[in-house]
């Protein structure tokens, strides 16, 4: 179901990025994107949070009450601002996009 669903939203992207293993997707994801936004929690989303540690960033924007609870250790090691509402959200997203460096 996943793989259907970005195959049908991948034209509504800028630039699509092919080419590596679930395994290694976590920590690329991390290298290319300049901020991270999480809605939600799973194992992907969270492994993708704890890989930032890893390399050097992007910033981290989640919607705090889509999450049950982050690991203090996680809070610590990591660049994590939370939002309280999805207009707080856009405002955030929008005030970090036009002071951060472009990454690559």
């Amino acid at each position: 179901m996943a793989t259907g669903n970005c195959l049908i939203n991948a034209a509504q992207c800028n630039e699509v990025v092919t080419g590596f293993t679930w395994h290694h997707q976590h920590a690329r994801i991390c290298e290319l994107c300049i901020l991270m936004v999480c809605v939600g929690l799973s194992c992907g989303t969270l492994a993708e949070i704890a890989w930032t540690k890893w390399v050097g960033g992007p910033r981290i924007l989640a919607m705090r009450d889509t999450l049950t609870v982050l690991p203090k250790e996680i809070l610590a090691e990591t660049n994590i601002t939370f939002a309280e509402s999805f207009d707080d959200l856009a405002e955030r997203m929008s005030g970090m996009l036009s002071r951060s460096p472009e990454r690559r």
